[in-house]
């Protein structure tokens, strides 16, 4: 079977440098002069999605910076270790893929997020089909950038809404967790970065350097 294009793009993002779950997670402690790339799973968006961040955050270095791109079933466990990197000052982003899950596995999801992060996160609502979806991002920058997919949302918390659908729907926010900080993103910014987004990929470097 031949290539499709979207292979052949990924390819060439990714390339050798595209590490699996595993090898980040351990160098995750010894690259903090950089920004640590943490996939917790092995899928097509997961890897699409660390594919885009790479692209768009080449030649960016920020020392405790962790992205975990593409979450759909976050362990407790991994949680409570990204709990501690929070509180001991790194800032964390935590991309969901929630809307991609069967919906009990999203509801376990929905149940770590609240409990690890004190982040109120629930499921999508149904939006009429054929409309297109935009994100309203207030936070480190204005931009307005498509969702992939249909989002989850935040209820109101303590934390710091950066990004809402329809006017008035939480679809990202931050909070602090000791000397870091938890950002939350509601719907996947990887596989816009991996097409070359401009809103997407100015959003994803302010997000980085104005976090660090």
């Amino acid at each position: 079977m031949n290539p499709t294009r979207r292979e052949l793009m990924y390819a060439a993002v990714a390339g050798p440098a595209l590490l699996s779950a595993p090898m980040v997670q351990r160098s995750a402690s010894e690259n903090l002069g950089r920004i640590t790339l943490w996939p917790t799973e092995e899928s097509c968006l997961a890897r699409e999605s660390v594919a885009g961040y790479r692209r768009a955050l080449q030649g960016l270095e920020h020392a405790g910076v962790i992205i975990v791109p593409a979450i759909s079933a976050l362990s407790g466990r991994m949680a409570a270790v990204l709990q501690s990197k929070a509180k001991a000052g790194h800032n964390v982003i935590l991309e969901s893929a929630l809307t991609f899950v069967d919906a009990n596995l999203a509801e376990r999801q929905c149940r770590i997020m609240r409990d690890a992060f004190d982040l109120p996160v629930e499921l999508h609502y149904p939006r009429a089909e054929n409309t297109a979806s935009y994100l309203q991002y207030r936070w480190p920058v204005e931009a307005l950038v498509r969702s992939f997919g249909e989002p989850v949302y935040l209820r109101a918390g303590d934390h710091h809404p950066i990004a809402y659908q329809l006017g008035n729907r939480i679809v990202a926010a931050r909070r602090s967790i000791g000397r870091g900080q938890i950002t939350f993103l509601g719907s996947p910014l990887g596989p816009l970065l991996f097409a070359g987004d401009r809103e997407a990929t100015l959003l994803i470097r302010r997000m980085v350097t104005e976090s660090a």
